[in-house]
């Protein structure tokens, strides 16, 4: 698991993508498969996966569906789903780059470029 942990960034942000993509696109019903998919795979992981990353990584990804669910069934507004999302993104990124500082300063720096470039584009959009 130690080897792949490099990895486990690009996924999240491309999984982020898509929770961002379905909530745009107005696919609830896929989405909340999707959440019960994770669900059930979270339990089964949970009790063989030691590495709090991944751990981080479920959490984050069913935050980004579960504010897509709540804007496309009008509970939320399109910007506090954004700001939901994008700040679960930027804090994992920053989260990630803390926990990878000591080990490895290469992905660390990379991850606080990711959390950057997250911030900076939801700005962006924004304006």
């Amino acid at each position: 698991m130690n080897n792949n942990k490099k990895w486990i960034s690009s996924v999240v942000f491309i999984s982020m993508g898509l929770c961002q993509y379905l909530s745009t696109e107005n696919q609830t019903i896929f989405m909340c498969i999707c959440l019960a998919f994770l669900g059930i795979l979270f339990c089964f992981v949970v009790r063989r996966v030691t590495s709090v990353l991944v751990y981080f990584w479920f959490v984050i990804v069913m935050v980004g569906l579960i504010a897509g669910v709540l804007f496309n069934q009008g509970i939320i507004s399109a910007d506090i789903s954004d700001y939901i999302i994008c700040g679960s993104l930027s804090l994992f990124f920053l989260l990630f780059g803390v926990l990878a500082w000591s080990q490895n300063r290469k992905i660390a720096y990379g991850e606080f470029f990711c959390a950057f470039l997250v911030i900076v584009l939801s700005v962006i959009v924004k304006i």
